[in-house]
């Protein structure tokens, strides 16, 4: 096999596993699947990856599947009565998640509901086959819908997953800051302020995996 023609079958790969992520989030879906993290905001970056090692050790003893994903957000932030508005990006290193065999709904989601309380995480999301929409599950609480529809994620999409490896993301998939920089003047200064100077240049896309993100479709609420 020629080298061009190994680069056009792992591409098609890894587009059939962007495919599949999303697939697993569909209404067609036959096992369960959720996305969680053992990373927590006041932990150095080697705690918290020391955190996800142990809590994929736990994945394991589980016999549940699971394979790396960012977990990306954007907050919306705003000062002077919303005159000056800007946005905080955030990054989980997390796994998604399913059984590798036959697992009863109830005891997959009793499963992440206790990695949840160990790891002293808030929610995960989580499909279920019987469920028609994706939903928070949380440590304590009641689950939050989150929406049957699922996708390429969009520049209105807030919170998305990123895939590690495969294509990289389409022009489509990024916000407006990581395909141009930050321009206007005030934001860049309260980027380089808070430490978000890299957010006043285009963004690498070359470290930018493919996106999907779970949201409400039209009529949902």
């Amino acid at each position: 096999m020629k080298f061009a023609e190994w680069l056009a079958l792992d591409a098609m790969a890894a587009r059939r596993s962007f495919a599949r992520s999303v697939g697993k989030f569909q209404l067609q879906t036959t096992k369960p699947v959720a996305i969680l993290t053992a990373f927590r905001g006041e932990r150095s970056l080697s705690d918290n990856r020391a955190a996800n090692a142990q809590l994929a050790n736990d994945l394991q003893q589980l016999n549940l599947g699971f394979y790396p994903v960012n977990g990306m957000g954007q907050e919306d932030h705003q000062t002077l009565f919303g005159l000056v508005q800007w946005v905080v990006p955030s990054s989980e290193e997390s796994f998604v998640v399913q059984p590798r065999g036959a697992m009863p709904e109830q005891a997959f989601e009793a499963a992440i509901r206790n990695l949840l309380h160990n790891y002293g995480q808030f929610g995960a999301m989580m499909k279920l086959p019987s469920s028609l929409q994706a939903f928070l599950l949380k440590a304590d609480g009641d689950p939050e819908g989150k929406g049957s529809e699922v996708g390429a994620r969009t520049s209105n999409d807030p919170y998305y997953s990123q895939l590690k490896s495969g294509p990289r993301a389409d022009a489509s998939m990024l916000s407006p800051w990581e395909i141009r920089g930050e321009l206007n003047p005030v934001k860049r200064a309260i980027n380089w302020w808070g430490g978000r100077s890299a957010m006043n240049q285009p963004a690498d896309r070359s470290k930018i995996g493919r996106r999907f993100s779970i949201r409400q479709a039209e009529g949902e609420a």
